[in-house]
């Protein structure tokens, strides 16, 4: 009697000289010896548990319960969402309306204001990146188990929970929480050969994360029509018509479900590119963005090793492991990456995965040339390379133990050597950082919070655009004049009155007389104004530009106390430390 492993052999050794077959070819997935193989699956799991550190997840789950810790752009993208849930808030309020039409997509939006309807937008955004991630780590696992056995699903899925990156992108509920789950069903359409799954990633992006709707869309058009026919799976013998009627039909969905953001965001002026940085100084160097999101193309090698490590690795490896031996890990992890494409290269599921790569380096460069139209260039490599990593790693290794002849395919031997060394850099390298993804509230500035959500709804809001502004709008519900979370520098029209509301605040805090104060009042609504009087005994806090040169010439030209503080006393309705607030319909009185 011939055994299963080498019958399997046989047909990987058919299937690797014709080159043509649509299966995997490295180590024949096949089954798991029903004796051994499900010991060795209980032991990975229980061994998996213990790498992810299930008491660093538990902790991470109390966080984010607490309300004054949470991720960075829900400050932005989610707050607009709360009026939703209470009518009441952000009634005609300028900032809330451009986010909401123009920052997020549609289909993203519809989600919230839809569950707006039970459930607070806070606790869907406390939620919901649990959810993004499971099902990134169940499609990736299942890529991983369909091109070299469960073993090697098992050890992506671990990789894939032990690398910070996946939920750090995914904190706060935000529209990127989508693009690792999308790209992550694109890759597995790729493998399995499936351009319907892919259809459907294409159009959930141009829903909830276009990034990922335009990498699904290249990945849909390659596969039906750029690579030749024995690569397209279940399309390879489709004709040229029925090919043709997917893509247009997955295109039409694609931008219908896009169209509302751009209409929406047409109404706030043209967008603003780097080549207009002398009129719109906040689009460029030194602007609103930092160096790693202006829509510069860097060094594609740079970034995507970049990348690549910040898929294996987690935020806070053990400190006691020396640069030389992290190097080490991480250089043999990419080796392990390249010797399972080298070795792979005639398996037809992995060269449709590798059109994936290929792709989003041209997106990255497309990008560069078009900013700020196609998004910020890095986005292409931030959702691509961390999950191929993740993927690809045990692939390679199981590539490495068949040519080492370590054991039958589907044996424990097997399994051993594809999973062992994932688990060993998990636990070395893997993330135990119980703050990923989040930011927490100074618990001092917690009164200020309070006293600021006991305001009537329709009260708005002024102070120094960064630190407790940015928190008010998701903390408190009430709206502000302006912060940094929320000026943006991507529309004309939003930017003036972005900088017209910015420079109006500037010489409120600066001015020697009640005058500035009166105006905000009167030109722009404002009903309260936080006064930090540690502002005035230091040099003047920097914002960008072209706001730091007004700042530092209405400081130089303020010799005495300014009106705020003077004010502070006859005005202010709250006093906490070095915070007051002041109430401007006050300010007349408090000037006599």
């Amino acid at each position: 009697a011939v055994s299963r492993a080498a019958l399997t052999d046989s047909a990987a050794k058919t299937s690797q000289q014709t080159g043509s077959a649509d299966t995997a070819t490295l180590t024949r997935p096949g089954h798991w010896d029903r004796q051994q193989g499900w010991i060795v699956f209980a032991l990975m799991a229980l061994l998996s548990l213990a790498a992810i550190d299930v008491p660093s997840l538990v902790e991470h789950l109390r966080l984010v319960a607490d309300p004054l810790v949470f991720s960075d752009d829900t400050r932005i993208q989610i707050w607009p969402f709360l009026r939703d849930y209470d009518p009441a808030l952000f009634r005609d309020d300028y900032m809330a309306e451009y986010t909401s039409r123009t920052l997020v997509p549609f289909g993203f939006a519809s989600l919230y204001r839809a569950l707006a309807l039970l459930f607070d937008p806070r606790a869907v955004a406390t939620v919901l990146p649990y959810l993004t991630l499971l099902a990134t780590v169940a499609a990736i696992a299942a890529s991983a188990a369909r091109l070299a056995g469960p073993a090697a699903g098992l050890a992506a899925a671990l990789l894939c929970l032990s690398a910070d990156i996946f939920l750090n992108r995914m904190m706060g509920g935000l529209p990127r929480a989508f693009g690792y789950p999308l790209v992550a069903l694109v890759m597995l359409g790729l493998i399995h050969g499936r351009p319907l799954w892919i259809a459907a990633a294409t159009i959930g992006g141009g829903a909830l994360y276009y990034v990922a709707g335009l990498l699904g869309g290249l990945s849909l058009a390659a596969l039906l029509f750029v690579v030749p026919s024995s690569w397209r799976g279940q399309a390879a013998a489709w004709p040229m018509p029925r090919r043709a009627a997917l893509l247009a039909l997955t295109g039409l969905a694609t931008l219908a479900l896009a169209l509302p953001g751009a209409l929406g965001a047409a109404e706030y002026g043209p967008m603003v590119t780097m080549a207009q940085a002398d009129a719109y100084p906040e689009a460029g160097v030194g602007g609103r963005w930092g160096p790693e999101s202006l829509p510069i193309a860097m060094n594609i090698a740079v970034e995507s090793t970049r990348w690549a490590v910040l898929g294996l690795i987690g935020g806070k490896p053990v400190q006691a492991l020396a640069p030389v031996l992290l190097f080490s890990a991480v250089a043999a992890a990419v080796a392990a990456v390249l010797f399972g494409v080298v070795a792979g290269v005639r398996d037809t599921p992995l060269r449709r995965l590798l059109i994936l790569p290929a792709l989003a380096g041209g997106a990255y460069y497309a990008a560069a040339a078009a900013a700020p139209y196609l998004y910020l260039p890095q986005r292409y490599l931030v959702y691509v390379v961390p999950p191929l990593m993740v993927l690809l790693l045990p692939v390679g290794l199981a590539a490495l133990a068949h040519r080492a002849r370590l054991g039958d395919p589907g044996s424990a031997l097997r399994a051993a050597a594809i999973f062992l060394p994932c688990l060993a850099l998990a636990l070395t390298l893997g993330g135990r950082d119980i703050r990923n993804g989040l930011i927490e509230v100074p618990r001092d500035d917690a009164p200020l919070y309070r006293f600021i959500g006991d305001l009537p709804p329709a009260s708005l809001i002024a102070g120094w655009p960064q630190g407790p502004m940015d928190n008010v709008p998701i903390l408190t519900g009430r709206p502000v004049l302006v912060n940094f979370e929320g000026h943006q520098a991507f529309h004309a029209q939003y930017i003036l009155e972005m900088r017209r509301r910015t420079n109006a605040l500037i010489d409120a805090l600066y001015a020697a007389g009640p005058e500035p104060l009166v105006r905000l009042r009167e030109a722009h609504g404002v009903t309260h104004l936080v006064v930090d009087t540690d502002q005035y005994r230091a040099a003047p806090p920097a914002y960008f530009k072209p706001f730091d040169a007004r700042i530092a010439a209405a400081a130089r030209a303020l010799t005495g106390p300014s009106a705020a503080v003077s004010a502070s006393e006859a005005a202010g309705v709250f006093r906490h430390g070095n915070i007051a607030v002041l109430d401007l319909s006050r300010v007349e009185a408090a000037a006599l």
